[in-house]
């Protein structure tokens, strides 16, 4: 890419998508993993920070060293062929030109902010890293983030993937509750959240954004997915309904 000086819009736009781009190696490499329980506060990032480049403009070509916030040593695994082939694919999808309102754009920002959550080395940030992943692929903003309702779309991603007998659940109304409590009584409700919460909260925004991603042909719009949030909810008789009705409608508006 071509830098403008240090135009601000320019290193934002590169700041994103540095972020995007580490987010699917994190999401690739990182998928349903989790992290033993240690006295030492450290990231669970597997992906380093970057700490040069090269910037390219008109008249030269110039070495960049970039200044990171910490010294922490990032374990980077080995990566296998599924992997790998995991990156690839989704390098490939989201090269393409997106629409705000697309559900591309909407994992995009998910895994920017998967990568912010994985980056951080405190507790309670990774906590509420994971928790605005899952507030936006529930959509939170339609509703006002109300916590139960981010949490009972999440459980529908349990129910797809058949998860339902591994107490999911329950771990997710308490993870609801803890969310609630630090919003009510601050982050001293935060300092001494268990390694274990923070991976159910992870497992959930896995398996949610590989939802999104294996029906993104399908749900192709935000406004797709608020629909499909909207009907999940409903039991089978109401949905026989509802889905009768716009076939009347549909077939009274040829």
């Amino acid at each position: 890419s071509l830098l403008s000086g240090d135009n601000p819009s320019t290193w934002n736009l590169i700041d994103d998508l540095y972020y995007i781009l580490k987010g699917i190696f994190e999401y690739s490499l990182g998928y349903l993993d989790s992290r033993i329980t240690s006295w030492k506060e450290e990231p669970r990032a597997i992906v380093p920070d970057v700490s040069w480049g090269i910037k390219v403009t008109e008249k030269d070509t110039s070495w960049l060293n970039i200044e990171v916030d910490r010294e922490d040593s990032f374990l980077f695994k080995n990566i296998n062929e599924k992997q790998f082939e995991q990156v690839q694919n989704l390098i490939a999808i989201f090269s393409k030109s997106n629409l705000p309102d697309s559900i591309l754009s909407l994992i995009l920002k998910a895994l920017k902010l998967y990568t912010i959550a994985r980056d951080t080395k405190y507790s309670h940030w990774a906590f509420l890293g994971y928790w605005q992943v899952a507030e936006t692929i529930t959509l939170s903003q339609n509703f006002n983030g109300k916590t139960d309702k981010v949490i009972n779309r999440l459980k529908y991603f349990s129910k797809i993937f058949d998860q339902n007998g591994f107490g999911y659940d329950n771990t997710l109304d308490y993870i609801g509750s803890l969310r609630n409590k630090i919003v009510h009584r601050g982050f001293q409700e935060a300092n001494d959240i268990e390694e274990d919460v923070i991976t159910h909260l992870k497992y959930h925004c896995d398996i949610g954004l590989r939802w999104l991603i294996l029906n993104r042909e399908t749900v192709t719009t935000i406004h797709h997915l608020e629909y499909f949030y909207q009907f999940s909810s409903e039991n089978k008789i109401n949905r026989d309904r509802i889905n009768s009705m716009i076939g009347l409608i549909n077939s009274q508006n040829k």
